[in-house]
């Protein structure tokens, strides 16, 4: 299947989970609420700030941030369409603090931002060059001392572990009450939708590509948050 091909599938599920979209994560990813509490914890930013939500899906992390950050304002950028009227409906009481982008990960919008955060959304790019070009865009989308910060689905250092970690995951499922059949097809469809990376590999990029700080504060089986610092007088 071609990245284009592959894209068009991504969306089509997208489009068709946008409503149910936050209960679902909730059933697929482990330890949902305490990955987006983390990745919220490492985030400083300044009075006024401006945020920028990759892959926003229906708006739930784009939510906490305007709620901790209330005189913030926040952009969301995803791909389906039906995720960003999701997120308009669950964030119109911010009102014009919440601004909407439809589009790919390539079309940011124009920064500078304060803090950029993404959550499960960057592994659906193809290859390594596209990730690393993205943290790319990404840094150069900072303020100094601005931040990046994602929760993100990762691979271990070695294929077997890797492995080992989807075992894990798919045993996981079973505990949420996941039919084989279903366990089966989730693990499909990561197969076929999902290009994750080696979790030491993307924080190599980060450093290499001039991000300050670099870390991974979290991790639990396949999903993990990480990021760093634009260079330049941390917000914190």
């Amino acid at each position: 299947m071609g990245t284009d091909d592959r894209i068009q599938v991504i969306e089509r599920v997208f489009q068709g989970e946008a409503d149910e979209w936050h209960q679902l994560a909730r059933r697929y990813q482990t330890r949902y609420d305490e990955m987006l509490g983390e990745l919220v914890s490492r985030v400083r930013v300044p009075s006024g700030a401006r945020i920028l939500d990759l892959g926003c899906g229906s708006g739930v992390l784009a939510e906490i941030m305007l709620e901790r950050f209330p005189d913030s304002q926040v952009t969301l950028l995803d791909l389906s369409s039906n995720m960003i009227a999701a997120a308009e409906r669950r964030l119109e009481r911010f009102g014009s603090r919440a601004s909407f982008v439809e589009g790919r990960f390539e079309d940011m919008p124009e920064g500078p931002f304060d803090a950029v955060v993404s959550t499960l959304a960057l592994h659906h790019l193809g290859t390594d060059e596209e990730k690393r070009t993205q943290y790319a865009r990404i840094l150069g989308s900072l303020t100094p001392g601005g931040s990046f910060w994602q929760g993100e689905y990762v691979l271990s250092s070695s294929p077997e572990d890797s492995e080992l970690n989807e075992d894990a995951w798919a045993d996981w499922l079973r505990t949420k009450d996941f039919s084989e059949e279903e366990v089966l097809q989730l693990r499909e469809r990561v197969g076929h939708n999902d290009r994750p990376a080696p979790l030491v590999d993307q924080l190599r990029w980060l450093d290499e590509l001039g991000f300050t700080r670099v870390d991974c504060t979290w991790r639990y089986i396949k999903f993990a948050v990480f990021g760093g610092h634009a260079p330049g007088r941390p917000n914190s």
